[in-house]
């Protein structure tokens, strides 16, 4: 897998996933052009997934949990 030095949060996909992309994007910047090459993702602190989001530091994933955790 090109992502291992990400960690990854599943997801269930439905209409919020733009809610979460649009928290991520407030909240720890823009996300990778799509379309965009694996090298430039690798770079990326976090991208989303079909059914997943990949999060590079660990706090970002507790952050991202607690936000939608529950949902």
């Amino acid at each position: 897998c090109a992502n291992t030095q990400y960690l990854r949060v599943i997801v269930p996909w439905n209409r919020r996933h733009r809610d979460y992309i649009s928290w991520c994007e407030q909240n720890f910047g823009p996300r990778p052009v799509s379309g965009s090459q694996v090298p430039v993702r690798l770079q990326a602190r976090w991208y989303p997934g079909i059914d997943c989001f990949y999060f590079r530091d660990e706090p970002d994933v507790v952050l991202f949990m607690l936000k939608f955790g529950g949902q």
